[in-house]
């Protein structure tokens, strides 16, 4: 409906003026005030569209008794379009005046006359008229300002003539439409007033009320009107409860079609005429309220509110479909519900298209659309179940549905199929077969699961994959139904929903053994032992002979962690402190298997704190239901001992693994003992002997061990860094033969190839420090997947080169002499054991071996190259073997630690007593050896170190007392004879190379600088000198050559006198003379000034310069003046 105002006229004008309307119309940017409630209920109306109609006495809506007709017409206009009098009087002035009778007595109707005028009205006045038309229809009428309007066609400038008429058009509207406002607003009151007068009907005031919202909807004043509505939902409801609903003759819903009503299309019944014939059921006229709403929400274009309110009314109003159910058809209720929610969403989803709406509203229309579909899928269950054509779904609980008990029953014939009565043909097409019922309920369950993922509700998604799995199951569609079982399986157990979860996994697994896939086969029989279920088909016990069959013909390693099936609930070890012996340990396990198991293996794990790992292990293990007991666990022993923490538990049937994390369980800390063995596997490194090179040599002695699978990790402790290539030169000494090879570098770690015993392998690596380092080498052997020998060491590396070496040269006519001093740069003795000088044309003049050097102490190495064997440049090394004296006596007490443990019978103490004598010898100053010729070190604490070994018997704790005994007695008195002998080769020698190049003599000048003979020389006197240089060796094929001296000055000592710098030619044959005067400025033994000699031809090469000496043998003695001044004779 749109509001109307109506025209009439006395001529024919409106086809000339129709357009000047037409293209004003609709009004725009109207403000609309509901009276009824104030100023706080202002609209502005973007359009409001208008009709306007031809005048007709048949255009006013007939009265029907006890009917309230919203009334559209709100004004009427008359066009009086004659300029001449005459047809005014006869024509114009009656039509208007029975025109004026009928509308002017209309209620909330006002009215305009319009003159539209033109050129005769001005010819008129030219013949002498007194009177215009104009005048004549203000006076015969009465015409007010606000009542009369006029127009002259031939004005040119009339655009806001029509303009002004439209304004005043508008006025009429909006003031037609509060005068009906305010009247229908007080006709609503007063029948609301007398609502507890008896005899009051409910229905008379729907109608008064209905008419003033017919009003605001006809206006475009939708949410006025939805209120209107909602005040006559909520008025229904209060006056149920406290009058009951005599106005209704019944409750309705027995029509053919009142099953599935559309409320978006409400013509389908005349409820208008029923509500004003108080004829109307409960049914229909909840219906008809229900459908205003929604048809006014959809003039709003609010498809959210639309399905809020459906879920609300539906959820409802089925309650009460429920309750007059005995009146109703079977299965009324799930027909009309599934119908309504359907037919909204359908409207809905059109009008949600059109329209533009933020993520977040998109979100929440999502949802609800989702709850409605569930809605129809609930009543489709009902129906299905009913009808035999579908399995009991997880939630229907209609109370007319037959349970299907046998799910693996795809036909279930046995039932008696229930006769489903609607009227709605789309249902009863659906229930015709299975085919169509499958179809249209997976077509409705894919809509929820878009639905609700969108609006991102996983745990909905779920449970309708569950029904939809459950379908395919029944019909034997086993790939459909495993596929679904797959993504929801095992995620209600986390919500502690585990009956729910034993059913979908135990037809999962059906599933899969019906498809012959093994995949997920163990986790699924893992969870219907643990949770066992009324709700599943088989026994725990069947589940767990599937689970070992399965186990066997797996086809990959499968981990189940910490699994409710077994617990751990103590650890105790039996350590044994004999070297190489199994680490035995006792586990207590208690199983929730519903019979007994066995375990291909068990595995259990300790770690220490810096990472190392120890595993036992036992096989062919038989775990029975209940608590097991003392289970023994053995496993080979890593290479160091410390506090062990048991970490995990593994059991492994097949290729079923259960691991368990034992860490916090158990909460307990073992000691265990790793006693090392005086053959045991070492590593040693050092800087490169080579002076100057920055390499790190690694010695690895396998000694008794062997290495199967090794890998070294060098990890430097604080600056020093290693560079690592992909592959590291080596060198392996087996078989009593060396041999190179190349190691591989995977993940900074070194991979050694396998090593027997009494092998040894050296490799090197480039390094970037300067300073002394502490360096952790972690040697691992990974004898299998899971067991492996770890050998931490801690090596202190001394980086700097224990020798500072200056080497010094000079030559004669037959010899070149080398002499190298060697000062000891390291804080302990050291022991100088051999010299040696490369190549063999130096002759060695060397110091006596064994010679020890202290800190800060020098000794010297001289050797000659005679000059015939010294024609050209020539590399010598020296080579220097040493080895520090704390080393010598350390293993000088070890090998007596040795011996003496064997001679009693205690050798498995060797690892710890070593550690404890090695700790008290670093206390010791070793350099009281060379002082005194003895050290003596602190004796063992026997008794300390016997309560260490509480595993021994007391047997061999007493002849651990008498072997340290004896040992202390020796540590008493060490001498240097003691220590050495023992064979050095035992030792590994340490080096120092030192390697340069030297250049042979060629030409060789002595230099002599002479004093003329002088006595009692005093300060300031004069002394002639005589600088001589001359020719001692001339090998060279120059006859002569350019030399500089340069003589260093010291004025506060001497001033010299003649050449101090001075460029000469030296001849092969002819020696050079200088005269030099010094003058002596201080008393005392007189040196030559310092002299240096260059020379300045740059092809003559091996030119070297002997001398001169500068000590001159004189004393200078003081003036006499001077030395009376100071020793004058005393007085008598």
């Amino acid at each position: 409906m749109k509001p109307i105002i109506s025209y009439h006229e006395d001529g024919q004008i409106w086809p000339t003026i129709q357009d000047h309307f037409a293209s004003r119309l609709p009004l725009k940017n109207l403000d609309v005030v509901n009276p009824t409630r104030g100023t706080e209920s202002k609209h502005c109306l973007p359009t409001m569209h208008l009709e306007l109609l031809k005048y007709s006495p048949d255009l006013f809506p007939t009265f029907t008794p006890g009917a309230i007709i919203t009334n559209c017409v709100f004004g009427h206009i008359f066009f009086c379009s004659t300029d001449d009098l005459d047809t005014y009087k006869n024509n114009s002035k009656k039509l208007i005046q029975e025109w004026l009778n009928i509308v002017a007595n209309k209620k909330n109707q006002d009215w305009i006359i319009v003159h539209i005028s033109n050129d005769l009205n001005i010819k008129s006045r030219l013949f002498g008229s007194n009177t215009t038309v104009t005048e004549k229809l203000k006076l015969d009428f009465n015409l007010k300002k606000e009542k009369f309007f006029q127009i002259k066609l031939s004005d040119k400038l009339n655009i806001d003539i029509w303009n002004d008429l439209m304004i005043r058009l508008r006025d009429i509207l909006i003031n037609g439409f509060t005068e009906q406002l305010i009247q229908y607003e007080e006709d609503s009151r007063k029948l609301e007033h007398q609502r507890l007068i008896p005899g009051w009907n409910y229905c008379q005031y729907f109608i008064q009320k209905e008419a003033l919202s017919g009003t605001f909807e006809m206006m475009g004043l939708y949410k006025e009107a939805l209120i209107e509505y909602d005040e006559l939902e909520a008025l229904f409801y209060q006056t149920l409860s406290e009058q009951g609903a005599p106005w209704f003759k019944k409750f309705g819903g027995t029509e053919i079609g009142d099953d599935h009503l559309d409320v978006f299309t409400i013509n389908q019944k005349r409820f208008k005429e029923l509500i004003i014939q108080n004829s109307i059921t409960i049914f229909d006229f909840r219906m008809y309220l229900f459908a205003r709403q929604t048809t006014i929400l959809n003039l709003l274009s609010h498809p959210i509110e639309i399905c809020h309110r459906t879920k609300v009314f539906v959820a409802s109003f089925s309650k009460t479909l429920q309750e007059y159910k005995e009146s109703l058809s079977k299965f009324f209720t799930e027909s009309w519900t599934y119908s309504i929610v359907l037919n909204v969403i359908k409207h809905c989803d059109e009008l949600f298209a059109i329209s533009n709406y933020p993520p977040a509203a998109v979100l929440e229309y999502e949802g609800l659309k989702g709850e409605l579909f569930q809605h129809a899928r609930h009543q489709l269950d009902k129906l299905g179940v009913s009808s035999n054509l579908m399995p009991t779904s997880l939630h229907c609980d209609a109370e007319d549905c037959i349970p299907v008990d046998d799910l693996l029953d795809a036909d279930m014939t046995s039932h008696e199929k229930l006769e489903i009565k609607t009227t709605n043909e789309t249902l009863q097409n659906i229930l015709k077969s299975k085919v169509s019922f499958d179809h249209i309920y997976e077509d409705l369950t894919n809509k929820c699961f878009r639905s609700f993922e969108i609006c991102k509700r996983p745990a909905t998604v779920a449970f309708l994959k569950a029904d939809l799995a459950f379908l395919y199951f029944a019909r034997q569609n086993y790939q459909k139904a495993s596929d679904i079982f797959k993504q929801i399986c095992f995620q209600y157990s986390r919500s502690g929903w585990n009956q729910i979860d034993s059913m979908l996994i135990e037809r999962y697994a059906i599933c899969q053994r019906q498809l012959h896939i093994d995949e997920n086969l163990l986790e699924s029989y893992l969870h219907l032992i643990i949770h066992p279920s009324d709700l599943t088909l088989e026994s725990p016990l069947f589940y767990m002979d599937q689970l070992v069959l399965v186990a066997y013909r797996y086809f990959e390693p499968f981990v189940q962690f910490n699994s409710s099936l077994l617990s751990v609930r103590n650890v105790s070890v039996k350590d044994e402190l004999a070297y190489g012996v199994d680490l035995i340990a006792q586990v207590d396990v208690i199983s929730l298997f519903p019979k007994e198991i066995k375990f291909d293996k068990v595995a259990l794990t300790f770690t220490a704190g810096d990472g190392l790992n120890m595993h036992l292990s036992a096989t062919e293990l038989l775990i029975t239901p209940g608590n097991n007991q003392s289970i023994v666990l053995k496993g080979k022993k890593v290479a160091i001992h410390g506090v062990y923490i048991p970490t995990s538990i593994s059991f492994t049937c097949g290729k079923l693994e259960l691991k368990y994390d034992i860490q916090q369980q158990i909460q307990k800390s073992l000691k265990i003992y790793v006693e090392e063995s005086f053959d045991s596997l070492s590593v040693t490194c050092y800087k490169s002997p080579m002076v100057g090179q920055k390499l790190v040599c690694f010695e690895v002695q396998s000694k008794a061990s062997a290495i199967q699978r090794g890998s070294i990790d060098i990890t430097p402790l604080t600056a020093i860094s290693f560079t690592y290539q992909d592959s590291i030169s080596g060198r392996l000494f087996t078989n009593e033969e060396w041999s190179d090879l190349n190691l591989t570098v995977k993940d900074s770690k070194i991979l050694i190839p396998p090593l027997t015993s009494y092998s040894i392998l050296t490799f090197s690596l480039p390094y970037q420090s300067t300073d002394p380092d502490n360096i952790k080498v972690i040697l691992t052997d990974n004898l299998s997947e899971s067991q492996k020998v770890v050998y931490p060491i801690m090596i202190q590396l001394q980086l700097s080169d224990p020798f500072s070496i200056v080497d010094h040269v000079s030559h004669s006519s037959d010899f070149t002499y080398l002499r190298y001093h060697l000062v000891s740069q390291v804080t302990y003795p050291v022991r100088l054991t051999s010299f040696k000088l490369k190549p063999v044309t130096v002759i060695p003049l060397l110091p006596e071996s064994n010679l020890l050097l202290f800190s800060d102490q020098e000794s010297i190495v001289v050797g000659k190259i005679p000059a015939d064997q010294f024609q050209d440049s020539l590399d010598v090394s020296i080579e220097i073997e040493y080895q520090p004296l704390h080393i010598e006596i350390e293993e000088y007490l070890l090998k007596r630690l040795i011996a003496i443990l064997k001679e009693f019978n205690v050798l498995q103490a060797y690892g710890h007593t070593k550690r404890m004598l090695l700790k008290l010898a670093r206390n010791v100053d070793f350099s009281d050896l060379c002082y005194y010729g003895t050290i003596q070190i602190p004796a063992i604490d026997s008794v300390i170190l016997s309560e260490s070994f509480f595993q021994i018997s007391s047997e061999q704790k007493s002849l651990l007392l008498d072997a340290i005994a004896q040992f202390n007695n020796e540590l008493m008195c060490i001498t240097e004879d003691m220590i050495a002998s023992q064979p050095l080769s035992s030792l590994p020698m340490r080096k120092v190379i030192h390697q340069k190049s030297y250049q042979p003599c060629r030409v060789l000048l002595r230099a002599e600088w002479v004093i003329d003979k002088v006595e009692r020389p005093h300060v300031g006197d004069l002394l002639t000198t005589t600088l001589s240089i001359k020719v001692q060796n001339w090998l060279a094929n120059e006859q002569n050559l350019i030399v500089l001296f340069e003589i260093s000055q010291n004025r506060s000592k001497y001033i010299l006198g003649g050449p101090t710098r001075k460029k000469f030619v030296m001849t092969k044959t002819q020696a050079t003379d200088f005269r030099i005067h010094i003058t002596p400025l201080c008393p005392g033994p007189f040196t030559l000034p310092n002299i240096r000699f260059r020379v300045l031809d740059d092809s003559i090469e091996g030119v070297f310069f002997e001398g001169p000496i500068v000590q001159s043998g004189l004393v200078i003695l003081p003036k006499e003046e001077s030395c009376k001044r100071y020793f004058k004779e005393p007085n008598r």
